[in-house]
């Protein structure tokens, strides 16, 4: 089995409250980007928003439109396994050294 290390792992989420409670830890916020939606869910644009904290441990991002469905893009770093896929398993999806990796979260940290 390989060892755990320190991956960024990219998460994505819809809302659409006036603001969003960011739920993991160890984010990397100038990765955070928030983007309106149309009916049918589709991404329409990028949007402005404020990053506020929110409690003791918490921070909430506000877009600057109060009211609409919203799509939130961030990336957070965990520990985890990484797995490497060779090359030629998914020629669509490669590294720069033509690798693909997949980050997946330990259960600590969850």
């Amino acid at each position: 089995m390989t060892k755990k290390e320190l991956c960024r792992v990219t998460f994505m989420k819809m809302f659409e409250d006036s603001y969003y409670d960011l739920e993991q830890k160890n984010i990397i916020l100038d990765s955070i980007r928030v983007a309106t939606l149309d009916d049918d869910q589709h991404l329409k644009k990028m949007i402005p928003f404020d990053i506020q904290v929110a409690g003791e441990n918490g921070f909430r991002v506000r877009p600057c439109f109060s009211k609409g469905k919203f799509l939130i893009m961030y990336e957070y770093v965990t520990e985890a396994y990484k797995v490497t896929i060779p090359a030629n398993a998914f020629p669509y999806y490669m590294n720069e050294n033509g690798d693909f990796e997949i980050c997946i979260p330990s259960e600590e940290n969850k």
